[in-house]
């Protein structure tokens, strides 16, 4: 096993007539139309790690932990 740094990246296709009740979350169309308006649309890239793609990464993954993180007693300790 080795010492380097390794990362993940998770990408999950959903259909637009999904959602989430509560909070509203945004998503990234990646083919076709969204007929349900079920998400905000997450902004895209223009150039790698803009100040503009970490904000708005930042906020989601806040927004993602607000969901996970409900009612546990101790908050994410990466996020704060």
């Amino acid at each position: 096993m080795s010492m380097d740094r390794r990362v993940l990246m998770l990408i999950e296709y959903i259909p637009t007539h999904a959602y989430q009740h509560e909070p509203r979350e945004s998503a990234m169309l990646v083919y076709g139309q969204d007929k349900y308006d079920n998400f905000d649309a997450d902004p895209r890239p223009t150039v790698e790690m803009s100040d503009e793609a970490r904000a708005a990464w930042r906020r989601k993954v806040e927004l993602q932990a607000s969901v996970l993180y409900r009612g546990a007693a101790h908050p994410p300790r990466a996020l704060a």
